[in-house]
C-alpha cells in the first residue's frame, strides 16, 4: 500500500488481463487497466484529479465511480462506458488483494 501511496497507481497483469490500482483522493480503487472503448493500456494513461485519460483515443475517466466523462477522439461513442470496480481487501501485511472475476 505504501507504494502506491506514493506512485498513485500500480498495474500488473494476470494472465492476459491488465489491471491497477489507483490512489484517489476518496481512497483505493481497482479497475481493469484496458480501457473500456479499444482495451488501450490505462495505467500509462494521463491521471489527473481523480480521472485518467487513455493514452490511444483520449476517452477520459472518473475514478471515483468509473464513469466516463469525456469520449476523446471517438466523438461517436456512448458515453455511457465505464470502468467497472473489482472488489479487493488490504490485508494486515498491507498487500492489497483483487477479487478477479473468471
Amino acid at each position: 500500500m505504501s507504494d502506491l501511496a506514493q506512485k498513485k497507481v500500480f498495474t500488473t497483469w494476470v494472465g492476459k488481463q491488465e489491471y491497477m490500482a489507483v490512489m484517489t483522493t476518496q481512497g483505493v480503487r481497482v479497475y481493469s487497466g484496458m480501457c473500456p472503448h479499444q482495451g488501450g493500456p490505462l495505467g500509462e494513461g494521463v491521471f489527473r484529479s481523480d480521472k485518467v485519460t487513455c493514452p490511444w483515443h483520449g476517452c477520459t475517466y472518473e475514478l471515483i465511480q468509473g464513469d466516463c466523462t469525456d469520449t476523446g477522439a471517438c466523438r461517436n461513442l456512448s458515453a455511457g462506458m465505464k470502468l467497472r470496480p473489482l472488489p479487493f481487501s488490504v490485508e494486515p501485511d498491507q498487500n492489497l488483494y483483487v477479487e478477479i472475476p473468471l
